[in-house]
């Protein structure tokens, strides 16, 4: 038996159709696809099959140029409006506009906005003088004053008070609360610490401010009883 069939006749006759009809339709469906790609424009793999040159954006069926307004350059970029501001000018609904620096500001580093100088607050459209109370310092996280008090002070209206540590306390690091904490194996009770009195059968607790019942025990009331 032979390994190979020869073709067909029949075979044959649709591959000399096929070639025949590629050559005939192919240069027409070329010339058509060229036909819907519009000036100023490119092919691409995805619909509806071509996209706008760089500084072109679309318009309709077809690309228009992009207008740049002054004091503006055109970007690379294949979605937006095709340019940005230059640095010292914002964008506005007639395209761009110097940015205004009031007294004691700068523009920033990005050049699209203006920041106040040390020692000065951003309120509404200009920049005050921040008053730095004493025993403060100046600090520019502190969004609402500009200025923290420093250890040992806690902040009261407007100024800075000392914070009053009892005996078997000390300063804690918040800027909320009374600013201090006992120490371990003491309690906070109002303005002073208390010695933990620990029962029979407890120890202090992972904060050392307060006790727990030894293993094998359970807390009942201010005493540990087994379980």
């Amino acid at each position: 038996m032979p390994l190979f069939r020869r073709p067909s006749v029949r075979h044959a006759l649709l591959a000399c159709m096929a070639i025949a009809t590629f050559m005939a339709v192919g240069p027409a469906l070329a010339e058509k696809s060229a036909k819907t790609i519009p000036a100023n424009a490119h092919m691409t793999s995805y619909p509806p099959g071509w996209e706008c040159d760089p500084h072109f954006r679309r318009a309709g069926e077809g690309c228009a140029a992009i207008k740049v307004p002054a004091n503006a350059y055109a970007t690379s970029e294949t979605y937006g409006q095709g340019w940005k501001c230059r640095r010292g000018f914002e964008e506005t609904a007639q395209g761009c506009a110097r940015i205004e620096i009031p007294a004691n500001a700068y523009l920033n580093s990005y050049g699209s906005d203006w920041t106040c100088n040390r020692g000065f607050l951003r309120t509404g459209d200009g920049c005050r003088k921040i008053v730095v109370p004493a025993h403060a310092y100046l600090a520019e996280d502190a969004f609402d004053t500009g200025w923290k008090c420093d250890r040992g002070y806690r902040v009261e209206g407007k100024a800075c008070l000392r914070i009053e540590v009892p005996a078997n306390g000390y300063l804690s690091d918040g800027t909320y609360d009374t600013g201090w904490r006992c120490e371990r194996g003491f309690s906070k009770l109002k303005d002073a610490c208390k010695a933990i009195e620990i029962p029979e059968n407890a120890h202090l607790d992972y904060s050392g401010n307060e006790w727990e019942c030894d293993t094998s025990f359970r807390r009942h009331e201010q005493a540990c009883v087994l379980r």
